[in-house]
């Protein structure tokens, strides 16, 4: 016989214990029942975040529910195994009871032992008939097994999509994610309404049942949230934030979950479960060929060295490969390469070929580039007609782009409408026209230009209120002619108020910018100080100047390097004010340093008239030098041949005394009318001279009078002498 202490086999969900043939261990038997029962609704109503919703966990509460649902049914159709031995104590047992008690039953070889166990048979039997019974009953009524689970999950996101509305809006706003939480659970009640009765059908699928219960308990929380969102006063710590952050995110994973283990239960039982196919490895596919566009974005990286480092030849490379790909945008920039030399020797066919085929595929700028080849041709002609010729080739070209709105080619065509170029008149209205239009665009060009026309255009009515508001434009874009225009009249008070510091301040920006217009004005301006009793510098004919140079000797010096400056820069105006500076200057007077300066302007390209003439007379009276009336008559004839009276004068009187040149009375006559036409006094006097005496020129004494009277009338007083007074 088998000890009554035998260890017992339990089941799934059960607790084990000790059980006996005795009415006691029955009875603990069904005790052990009811604490199952209620283990089961304790497990479905619990909050809990707890890692312990695993299969097995949730299969025990599956099968507890089940046997709680089995005990709720047997007061009906079961019969308890006691009662029928007539001992019964009120409660009523499963059939887990009736299972574990069979497995913990001694096997007795007694005549009552086998009538007991054949009695438990017979009972095991009606009650097995009863629940097949009772579940074919229930199917029919449409009740399946897992019904009141669904129904309880149905009516907890019911319970708490009511709870959230009650919150108000503002809070949930809040707090991250709260909002969306609400949204979260609103779209799981609309699913899963429309779900539910195929979660009914599926509750008893191991995986499905065990979503149900996850997502059952991730819900839990949500209660106490609202409940704290609805009754708070004030902001909400982080703490509770990160509660609702995890919430949503909790839920929002079972929610998942579930559909996709409602989903397999479904395909399994439709069929449709196929097995995965194995994967397979894409074979690699050919990396495609870089289009022109890519491989012209690559050459422009290495022809400004953007991200790599610069190289003109590899950009030029790549834009022939991108243009032999159809890139237009590389053609132009290949033809640029062609037209400057960069990275390739210049040419001018080839880049005019690159160009029209650029222009032909719609590129606008390759319009303006053949309009710049073709004024690059022009400006290498000496042929005028031949020249026009492409100046007009250029005007057609500029005028495809500028219709197309590039404003560079806008520009461009309102400078050939100011100077009169490729077929047009000179037309400064013309030229304001497109100067607008390019001025609309921000060119800056194109706004020097409007201020530099409405301040001293010659066919436009002057608008200083234009001009400055242009050059004010320009010069915020660093554009060093506007910047000196404006320097200019601030310092002089031409049209606006005198403001010498602002003024100032606009020259040393242009001069900076190189300048030499700017450094040559700012450089007399430093010149123009005069020392008062405090030390200040301050000019004779402004009220005030910077005080940046306030010693007088740091003035000169900073003008003598602004002077050096601007000469080097081919300004020939600088170099006749240094010249001027080192003559006259207490401090740094020099006078063969000034004949040098003043030399370097009279030779330039365009030669400075009032050096020549400067020149000649230092030659001729020895300053600064020996005499030289050879060197003397030369600078005179560089003047003269400018057209200025007093260097013809001048030299007229030397050809007359034969003074640094052969005496030639012919050709002083001729330099005296010339002169005398240009109304000069002392030209009139000794032409109406040789005209008294016949040198020269054929005896003419009506002539000569009246020569004498012209001069008389122009200022030179000493020629009344020679007046004949016809009264007398």
């Amino acid at each position: 016989m088998a000890s009554a202490s035998s260890p017992a086999a339990s089941l799934p969900g059960l607790t084990p214990t000790i059980m006996s043939p005795t009415d006691t261990a029955s009875e603990t038997v069904t005790g052990q029942e009811d604490a199952a029962v209620k283990k089961t609704d304790v497990v479905s109503t619990t909050k809990t975040r707890e890692p312990k919703l695993l299969f097995a966990v949730a299969k025990n509460v599956v099968t507890a529910s089940n046997a709680a649902r089995l005990k709720k049914q047997s007061p009906v159709n079961v019969k308890s195994p006691m009662s029928a031995t007539g001992e019964t104590n009120g409660s009523m047992r499963t059939v887990f009871g009736i299972i574990k008690r069979a497995q913990t039953s001694d096997s007795q070889p007694s005549e009552e032992n086998q009538q007991q166990s054949r009695n438990r048979e017979s009972k095991s039997e009606q009650e097995s008939a009863s629940i097949e019974t009772e579940d074919r009953t229930r199917s029919e009524s449409g009740d399946k097994p897992g019904r009141s689970f669904v129904d309880n999950v149905r009516e907890i996101l019911e319970k708490l999509v009511t709870q959230l509305d009650s919150v108000d809006p503002r809070k949930l706003l809040a707090v991250r994610l709260g909002g969306e939480l609400r949204g979260l659970l609103g779209k799981a009640q609309d699913e899963f309404a429309a779900y539910e009765m195929e979660f009914v059908e599926h509750a008893a699928n191991e995986g499905v049942s065990v979503a149900l219960q996850n997502f059952s308990a991730s819900l839990t929380q949500v209660s106490a949230i609202a409940e704290r969102l609805r009754t708070a006063k004030f902001m909400l710590n982080r703490t509770f934030k990160r509660e609702v952050t995890f919430a949503f995110q909790e839920i929002n994973s079972y929610y998942t979950s579930l559909f996709m283990e409602l989903s397999m239960a479904v395909a399994r039982r439709s069929g449709i479960d196929l097995p995965l196919q194995p994967p397979t490895t894409p074979e690699p596919e050919e990396a495609a060929a870089p289009s022109g566009d890519e491989v012209c974005l690559e050459a422009h990286q290495y022809f400004f060295g953007h991200g790599v480092a610069k190289d003109l030849r590899k950009a030029f490379e790549l834009y022939t490969q991108a243009a032999n790909l159809g890139c237009a945008v590389a053609m132009t920039c290949l033809g640029q390469m062609y037209f400057a030399g960069n990275g390739t020797e210049k040419d001018l066919l080839v880049a005019e070929k690159w160009f029209e085929l650029a222009s032909s595929a719609g590129d606008t700028e390759a319009c303006h580039q053949l309009g710049l080849l073709m004024c690059e041709k022009a400006a290498h002609l000496k042929d005028l007609k031949q020249s026009d010729k492409f100046f007009s080739l250029a005007r057609v070209r500029f005028s495809q782009a500028a219709g197309q709105g590039h404003r560079d080619a806008q520009y461009e065509l309102g400078v050939f409408h100011e100077t009169g170029k490729g077929g047009c008149e000179p037309n400064e209205s013309g030229a304001v026209t497109w100067y607008m239009k390019a001025a609309d665009q921000d060119h800056t060009g194109a706004e020097s230009s409007l201020g530099r026309l409405f301040l001293v255009g010659t066919q436009l009515q002057q608008d200083i209120v234009k001009a400055v508001h242009f050059l004010h434009r320009a010069a915020a874009k660093s554009d060093s002619s506007a910047q000196t225009r404006l320097g200019l009249l601030y310092t002089t008070g031409n049209g606006v108020k005198q403001d010498v510091e602002r003024g100032m301040a606009f020259l040393q920006s242009a001069a900076d910018a190189g300048s030499s217009v700017a450094m040559t004005r700012l450089a007399s301006l430093f010149l123009a100080q005069v020392p008062q009793e405090n030390g200040a510098m301050t000019s004779s004919n402004t009220p005030s100047l910077s005080a940046q140079f306030r010693d007088r000797e740091e003035s000169h010096d900073e003008a003598l390097r602004l002077l050096l400056s601007a000469g080097h820069g081919g300004h020939t105006d600088a170099y006749y004010a240094l010249g001027k500076m080192l003559e006259a200057s207490s401090l740094l007077r020099d006078q063969s340093a000034a004949l040098r300066f003043y030399s370097k302007a009279a030779t330039a390209a365009t030669p400075h008239t009032k050096a020549a003439k400067r020149v000649a007379t230092m030659y001729y009276s020895a300053i600064g030098c020996k005499a030289d009336k050879w060197k003397a008559h030369r600078f005179y004839t560089i003047a003269a041949n400018a057209g200025d009276a007093e260097a013809l004068n001048a030299l007229g009187l030397m050809y007359e005394e034969g003074d640094g040149c052969d005496l030639n009375f012919r050709k002083a006559a001729e330099c005296y009318r010339t002169a005398a036409d240009l109304n000069s006094p002392h030209a009139h006097f000794n032409l109406g001279c040789l005209l008294s005496y016949g040198k020269g020129v054929a005896r003419n004494v009506d002539a000569a009078q009246a020569h004498f009277q012209k001069a008389v009338e122009l200022g030179y007083s000493l020629a009344q002498q020679f007046v004949i007074d016809e009264t007398q």
